[in-house]
Order: C-alpha cells, then sequence, then structure tokens
C-alpha cells in the first residue's frame, strides 16, 4: 500500500492513532473527575467518631473538647453568619461570646455525606441541629485533613436556616 498517494505519509498515520489514544485518555480522565470519590469505611468511621466526640463535648458543656476536633493550625478558617474566623483558639473565644455557659442547648448532627478529596483530605456535607433554649439548625460544610493529630476539621461553613416564629 503506498500511503504517500493518498497523501499521508507513516507519521502521518502515526500522529493521527497518537491523538486518537490521547483524546481517549483525555475524555476518560474527565469523566472520572467528575464522579465523587468514595470515602473508605474506616476513614468514615473515624471522622464519624471525631463527629460524635464532638457532639459529646458540646452536650457536656465543653467548649475545649468541642473545638478540638478542630485542626490546630492558623489555616484553619470557620466561616458563618458572613464572618470568618482563623485559628482554633479564636474559634473557641467566639463560640464563647455566642453560647455563654448554660445556654449552649444539646447538638446533634445528621444526613452526613462523604466525599474524598484525596489520601489525606474529605469533604463532609451534613446538617446540624441544636435543641433546648438556643433552638436552631442548619447545614454544614466541612473539609477534613488528616496530619499528626489525625483527622481534624481544616474548614466549617455552616449556616443556619431561618425559621419562621
Amino acid at each position: 500500500m503506498n500511503f504517500k498517494r493518498r497523501g499521508m505519509g507513516m507519521a502521518g498515520r502515526s500522529w493521527q492513532r497518537a491523538s486518537a489514544v490521547l483524546g481517549f485518555c483525555f475524555l476518560w480522565g474527565v469523566g472520572c473527575a467528575g464522579t465523587p470519590r468514595t470515602v473508605r469505611p474506616e476513614i468514615q468511621q473515624e471522622i464519624q467518631a471525631l463527629l460524635s466526640q464532638q457532639t459529646q463535648s458540646w452536650n457536656a458543656g465543653d467548649l475545649k473538647g468541642f473545638v478540638s476536633a478542630y485542626d490546630g493550625s492558623e489555616d484553619m478558617t470557620f466561616a458563618s453568619r458572613g464572618t470568618m474566623v482563623r485559628g482554633r483558639d479564636s474559634l473557641q473565644a467566639r463560640y464563647e461570646k455566642s453560647y455563654p455557659s448554660g445556654s449552649r442547648g444539646e447538638l446533634t448532627f445528621t444526613d452526613l455525606e462523604f466525599t474524598a478529596l484525596g489520601r489525606h483530605a474529605c469533604l463532609v456535607l451534613g446538617q446540624w441541629h441544636l435543641a433546648g433554649t438556643a433552638a436552631s439548625h442548619g447545614v454544614f460544610t466541612l473539609v477534613f485533613r488528616r496530619g499528626p493529630e489525625g483527622w481534624r476539621i481544616l474548614h466549617d461553613h455552616s449556616s443556619g436556616i431561618e425559621t419562621d416564629s
């Protein structure tokens, strides 16, 4: 067969095959990137245990225990009600001001959804409910990072849901 006669030499055919293979790999990669990554069961259990410890601490009136679930670095951020707080100590001060002792209510987390963001990061969506004297509820987005302390919350964006009184 004479490829030159048809206007395509061997180099042209090789390029065409390489382009097809690269195109397939690109489309396959884009398809995989759009698929949520499943969190391994042991990681989900570790994070759920941390969230359980967090609600137990809150319900016992132990703000320091509650805040210990957050990353200890200054990279940690908490966003809510149009404000941003950086660092675990600043977050604890915010909670102490917003929820004085004796008026914290009972905290629960529900409807948790887990998505892996990599080997050492996880996204958790859910709802929070605060029953009692400060009754309210809302949604949250948490980004967890695994570091020297284990899994810790690196970013928390919590929003309250307005209810008619």
